[in-house]
């Protein structure tokens, strides 16, 4: 519990009003539109956590042109925003979803789409300053043990990123992710690596510019509390409040 109050009173402190209400009020907060290779049009979104969902209290979604969901990632500001925990990494389900991904993949000028999910992530984290990026292992993922079949494999992941597990069972991330420059890049791939990385910034523009500039914290005015309330219970009406 303290761990998602901690969340709310970040939210209400640092994102922008008409943010805040679009994604906890309203539900959706489109951000805007990415052209891929082939033409067509992807939206990304902040959208609330699933609903009785226990992976993160913030969703950053990726969609198809018919507004479906193509990829989510869900994390939770801890450390009085000098944190965030990543809970899930979600792509595409049902029999297709490999190649699903794997069209994606094409489309994105061979991006992966989870790694640009984690590069919004650390977007995010970059515009508030929080250096600290955890994420959730298989071991400690909160639906393993209430699914039978459990088939995210986040180490893998995570380890690709260079992170390490804690004792606590979290991923510990480096605060910057590992890129690749152009001179990293045989020459007969550098087409598509700039395409990639145009795709990549254009995302993170998207979701700073609805970020917008955070103030320094000492002028941050303290949260409301009857406002921390109401956003807490409009998200998780069947938890009990505790200050």
């Amino acid at each position: 519990m303290h761990g998602l109050l901690s969340h709310y009173r970040f939210a209400l402190k640092c994102l922008p009003s008409q943010l805040f209400e679009a994604v906890y009020v309203q539900g959706n907060a489109p951000l805007g539109t990415l052209t891929m290779k082939d033409g067509s049009l992807l939206t990304l979104c902040l959208r609330p956590p699933i609903d009785k969902g226990c992976e993160g209290e913030l969703c950053i979604q990726l969609n198809d042109a018919d507004d479906q969901p193509l990829y989510r990632i869900v994390f939770t500001v801890i450390d009085g925003g000098q944190a965030l925990v990543i809970g899930c990494l979600q792509g595409p389900g049902g029999e297709q979803s490999k190649e699903r991904v794997r069209a994606l993949t094409r489309h994105m000028h061979g991006m992966r789409p989870k790694q640009l999910m984690l590069s919004l992530v650390y977007a995010f984290a970059g515009q508030f300053r929080i250096r600290r990026i955890l994420a959730v292992s298989n071991a400690v993922h909160p639906l393993r043990h209430r699914r039978r079949r459990f088939d995210a494999d986040y180490d893998s992941f995570w380890l690709e990123q260079k992170g390490h597990v804690r004792k606590d069972g979290l991923f510990a991330l480096p605060v910057a992710p590992a890129r690749k420059t152009e001179a990293d890049v045989p020459s007969h791939h550098r087409s598509a690596f700039r395409k990639r990385e145009a795709l990549r910034v254009e995302s993170e523009r998207l979701l700073t510019d609805a970020l917008g500039t955070m103030p320094p914290r000492s002028f941050i005015a303290p949260v409301e509390e009857r406002a921390l309330r109401r956003s807490f219970y409009n998200v998780h009406p069947e938890a009990s409040w505790t200050s």
